[in-house]
């Protein structure tokens, strides 16, 4: 009876990964996320971070960075389109989130990217798993010899 009820929460847990990974591009909150589960939100929090390794709010503003870095090493679209596009109000708050998260600025994680496309599987897997990354200066050189060494 345990086991099926580990089922049914993993289900929830993925039908809201997926219903996240759909829509991405809204304003998603936490709070409300965790009410269209059928839990409460303590306890959604708890059974997400349970399956996934991570919060809730790191993982919806994980991807949306993830949705982000995407755009930026596809797409010639101004940053602050995409910005616009993945839920920040601004250039300036999605700057802020990218000097936090990889400590360089959307153009220059673009510039780098398009230099070394190798490393947008390494930065993708480290920032869903809440890894520290340095694309500063020479910073992701280090992370292109890593990922050398794991492929």
């Amino acid at each position: 009876m345990n086991d099926h009820r580990c089922n049914v929460r993993e289900c929830v847990v993925s039908d809201v990964i997926k219903w996240i990974d759909k829509n991405i591009q809204e304003n998603i909150k936490a709070e409300e996320v965790a009410k269209m589960s059928g839990y409460s939100s303590w306890h959604f929090q708890r059974v997400f971070r349970g399956f996934t390794g991570c919060t809730l709010s790191h993982y919806i503003r994980a991807m949306r960075l993830v949705k982000v870095t995407e755009e930026l090493a596809s797409s010639t679209y101004k940053i602050t389109h995409i910005a616009c596009d993945y839920g920040f109000p601004t250039q300036q708050i999605l700057t802020r989130m990218f000097r936090k998260y990889f400590n360089c600025t959307p153009t220059q994680f673009r510039r780098t990217i398009k230099a070394y496309p190798e490393l947008f599987e390494a930065i993708k897997t480290r920032l869903m798993s809440g890894a520290q990354i340095d694309l500063s200066s020479k910073g992701w050189l280090s992370m292109l010899k890593e990922n050398e060494v794991t492929h």
